[in-house]
C-alpha cells in the first residue's frame, strides 16, 4: 500500500514539473520582443517566405483564439528527428520522441543588418521528458480534413502537396501510466 501511495506522489510531482514547464513554454511564446540576435537567414530560422505564406497563422494557446492548431506531420520537409510541427508567424514547435523544441524567431523586414537579405532574431528552447526512455511517438489524433502544402526547399520536386494535419497530438506512455496530449 505505501510503494502505490509513493509512485502516486511521484507521478503528481511528476505532472506538476510538466505543468510548470508548459507554463513556462507558453511565456516563452507569448514574448513580444527578443534580445539576441543570430544572424539567421529567414530560409534557416524556419522555411522560405513563400513557403510562410502557406503557413502563416499565428500559433496561440488561449482559449478564446479563433485559430486554428495544425499539427502538421514531417514526411522529409524537416530534421528527422522531428514527427509533427506546429508552424506560425514568428513561431515553431517541433514535437520529437523525447519531447518537444519551442522556436521564436522575429523577421528583420527593412534588411538593416545585412541590406537586401532578411535576417531573423532566434531563440529555442528544447523540453525534454526526463525520466523516460525517449521511446513514446507522438501521433496525430483528429486528422484535419484541410490539406496542407509545405514549400520547405526551393526545388519543385522536394515541396510536400496533400499533407493531412492534425488537430491534437499525444504521447502515448511516456511515463508509466500517463500519457501527454
Amino acid at each position: 500500500m505505501s510503494q502505490r501511495i509513493n509512485k502516486s506522489k511521484r507521478q503528481a510531482s511528476g505532472l506538476v514539473r510538466l505543468a510548470a514547464i508548459m507554463l513556462i513554454a507558453t511565456c516563452f511564446l507569448l514574448m513580444g520582443s527578443f534580445q539576441t540576435e543570430t544572424g539567421l537567414t529567414a530560409g534557416q530560422a524556419s522555411c522560405d517566405r513563400q513557403g510562410m505564406a502557406a503557413l502563416d497563422r499565428p500559433v496561440s494557446f488561449k482559449a478564446t483564439e479563433s485559430w486554428p492548431l495544425y499539427f502538421i506531420p514531417n514526411q522529409g520537409q524537416l530534421d528527422s528527428r522531428v514527427n509533427y510541427y506546429l508552424a506560425g508567424k514568428e513561431k515553431n514547435i517541433y514535437f520529437t520522441p523525447g519531447g518537444l523544441t519551442i522556436s521564436l524567431f522575429q523577421f528583420d523586414p527593412a534588411g538593416k543588418e545585412l541590406p537586401g537579405r532578411l535576417q531573423a532574431k532566434r531563440q529555442t528552447v528544447r523540453l525534454d521528458f526526463l525520466g523516460t526512455n525517449g521511446s513514446s511517438q507522438p501521433a496525430g489524433l483528429s486528422t484535419d480534413s484541410a490539406p496542407v502544402v509545405s514549400f520547405f526547399k526551393g526545388k519543385p520536386e522536394d515541396w510536400k502537396t496533400g499533407l493531412r494535419a492534425c488537430s491534437e497530438v499525444k504521447y502515448p506512455a511516456v511515463w508509466s501510466g500517463v500519457d501527454l496530449t
